[in-house]
């Protein structure tokens, strides 16, 4: 007897697929690999420089995020512009069941092959600068990391609204990824921003992801963070199907998609 396909069990097929996708497209795993390996020996030369101690495991860490956050906007943009070159975008907005269901399974499948970036940053750094993950906080880096998946699927989700309605995804993506680096402290640390600016990022769910993960390379849990992340992602997921709804609802009025 054929099980009768749930919206759960469709989603999570979808998010498998689309992970299988990404995996296997050569320039797509290439760059995942490489702009990890960049960030990460960039980051580190920079701290032997610098006149002060910084810890190597939060240098990679932040150069993981980087490059985690790369390859959620690159890859959201670029899925959804290669989704509408095969001509199935359209379909999926066509085709019965949640429109935002079906783009929020395209950046849960990104996020979680951005963490791919971050186990390869790490594993970088541990064969070439000696970076020592110790076995004790092992747990709650893989915990923080997955809460920072989810921080970045929500903002992702919430951007990819814009990406469904514009020819050029990946253009919007160029333009967003440095300034959330500054703005989330994936770059540099909060505090060094314009107090103004901190504001900002206060509303971001990765800055907090970020302060998590870094606690966590401490033994720590920042449980204010965490709890600040989830409750952030929640609200930008929550716009970013309210985002995709509207649009698809405006361009199945119009009988097509109005693109930028």
């Amino acid at each position: 007897m054929i099980r009768p396909i749930t919206p759960l069990r469709s989603f999570v097929s979808n998010v498998r697929f689309y992970l299988l996708y990404l995996s296997r497209s050569r320039i797509d795993a290439t760059l995942n690999f490489l702009l990890p390996i960049f960030y990460a020996t960039i980051a580190h030369l920079i701290a032997e420089a610098s006149p002060d101690k910084i810890d190597p495991l939060a240098i990679t860490v932040g150069a993981g995020l980087m490059g985690m956050w790369t390859t959620v906007m690159y890859g959201a943009g670029g899925l959804i512009k290669e989704q509408r070159r095969l001509g199935l975008l359209e379909l999926l907005l066509a085709a019965p069941g949640y429109f935002p269901s079906s783009i929020a399974s395209m950046t849960i499948a990104v996020s979680l092959f951005g963490f791919e970036a971050m186990l390869g940053t790490v594993a970088w750094a541990y064969f070439v600068f000696d970076v020592n993950v110790a076995s004790n906080i092992l747990f709650e880096l893989v915990v923080t990391a997955g809460i920072a998946v989810i921080a970045m699927s929500a903002v992702g989700f919430m951007v990819a609204a814009v990406f469904v309605r514009v020819r050029k995804a990946e253009s919007v993506a160029e333009a967003v990824i440095a300034p959330l680096w500054l703005l989330s402290g994936v770059l540099i640390p909060v505090s060094t921003l314009p107090s103004s600016v901190q504001l900002i990022s206060k509303l971001l769910p990765m800055t907090f992801g970020a302060q998590a993960l870094r606690a966590a390379t401490r033994g720590v849990w920042d449980l204010q963070a965490i709890g600040t992340c989830f409750l952030l992602s929640l609200i930008y997921g929550v716009i970013g199907w309210m985002a995709v709804s509207a649009a698809a609802r405006s361009s199945r009025s119009h009988g097509g998609m109005h693109l930028w």
